[in-house]
């Protein structure tokens, strides 16, 4: 639910619930004037129930379904209290005491003085009207407190819970899907698949391009790498630009030890064809020149700057180099 959405529900819910402080009926037998001032801290505690629901963030659905349901049984209890005590200690006057009863009711007792004797099991208006239609004198003044206490706590506290049973259900409403603005769905990328291996080795089977290619199998694969090689990974009954383009596809990167034979080779077309597959972008990313002569590259290596073995004393290690890439 947007918020524009829940603050319009919460406002609505809350004039419902000051109106209902006041229209909702205490009992006639308490008297206007002594509820007046709790039904404007009624009121004010309901709305500001509201505003807090308002306020605080949706959260978790199911969290706030367990305040509601919990609210939902708190109200019903308070109803029951209410209904319970409204049966018990409200009398309905008769014509004898009518002139001290003005609104046709009365709040009486749970308990009689000790020196009211009920043994014939009088009625409680035989009893009022023996005690000269005033309540205290048949009734102790504590049980007549209780009982007003309990006709007025549980009549006031169903506005405020009811305030909080609604402003938690549009919460969790607000919490598990919106109901007028159409939930963005989120957009997940689908996960690469692996690649087989690490890196591809291109090389020219010429001397001593094919003895350095594989040395640098041995050093990858020492240092824990899964390494493509042609002599040992190509499968016999396939073709050799087929072998080749899947190698290249299956992993991370490919190594190509660049060379002057390398590059006068028609080997070197082939891979050429077979790295037209990846886009420019992965080329970037994925190709690997190691150089063993200074040669110029052809267009198809895109500018790379490359692996440098040509220099007898380089300032850092070349196989670290390799190394730290395939580790990234």
């Amino acid at each position: 639910m947007s918020p524009k959405r829940k603050w319009t529900a919460l406002a609505i819910l809350g004039a419902a619930c000051g109106a209902g402080a006041f229209l909702f009926p205490i009992s006639p037998a308490i008297p206007s004037p002594a509820v007046s001032p709790w039904r404007i801290f009624e009121s004010l505690l309901a709305i500001g129930l509201l505003i807090c629901a308002g306020v605080v963030r949706s959260g978790n659905y199911k969290r706030w379904m367990f305040v509601a349901g919990a609210t939902a049984l708190l109200t019903a209890a308070s109803l029951v209290c209410y209904s319970g005590a409204s049966q018990a200690c409200v009398l309905e006057c008769d014509s004898r005491c009518g002139a001290r009863c003005t609104s046709g009711q009365m709040v009486i007792g749970f308990e009689l003085q000790d020196y009211v004797d009920n043994e014939h099991g009088a009625t409680n208006n035989d009893i009022l009207f023996d005690a000269g239609c005033s309540p205290e004198r048949a009734w102790k003044a504590a049980s007549i407190e209780k009982c007003r206490m309990l006709l007025i706590l549980p009549g006031l506290t169903s506005i405020p819970l009811a305030a909080l049973l609604g402003g938690a259900l549009i919460q969790a409403m607000g919490a598990r899907r919106p109901w007028f603005v159409p939930a963005p769905r989120a957009v997940t990328k689908a996960a690469a698949p692996p690649h087989a291996f690490d890196a591809f080795i291109s090389y020219r089977h010429t001397e001593p391009d094919r003895t350095f290619a594989l040395d640098l199998l041995g050093r990858l694969e020492a240092a824990g790498f899964r390494v493509a090689f042609d002599e040992r990974d190509f499968r016999p009954n396939e073709s050799v630009i087929g072998e080749m383009e899947r190698c290249i596809v299956d992993s991370r990167f490919t190594l190509c030890v660049v060379s002057s034979h390398y590059i006068a080779s028609g080997f070197c077309s082939e891979e050429a064809e077979v790295c037209k597959t990846l886009d420019m972008e992965q080329r970037r990313r994925r190709l690997i020149p190691v150089f063993l002569e200074r040669v110029a590259l052809p267009g198809w290596f895109g500018g790379l700057v490359g692996v440098d073995f040509v220099d007898s004393d380089p300032a850092f290690d070349p196989y670290e180099k390799i190394t730290s890439l395939l580790r990234g």
